[in-house]
């Protein structure tokens, strides 16, 4: 069961990765920050985007994973990305 869970929330993380990097595509002037959880995400949008704007970027991230474009589920600025790095460094320095 608890597979099942992280598996969800594994998946649903990488949508809202994916999703960033469409809106990032079609749009410059914009912030994000999302959550992601077994039950799907939870995004942030700051700036001048319509709810279609974001609609049509989850479909479209969600149609890319699916045809195989993986790369789009991690996203450089993610602050969990981020965070890990720092801790493994520092865990690694302290070696």
């Amino acid at each position: 069961m608890i597979d099942q869970l992280i598996s969800r929330v594994r998946r649903n993380h990488g949508l809202e990765h994916a999703t960033i990097h469409m809106l990032s595509e079609k749009h410059t002037q914009f912030s994000a920050q999302g959550n992601s959880d077994h039950r799907g995400f939870n995004l942030n949008v700051y700036g001048s985007l319509s709810e279609e704007d974001v609609t049509a970027a989850v479909q479209e991230a969600y149609r890319r994973l699916k045809a195989g474009q993986h790369h789009l589920a991690v996203h450089p600025n993610c602050g969990t990305v981020l965070l890990t790095t720092a801790t493994l460094a520092t865990l690694a320095a302290q070696a």
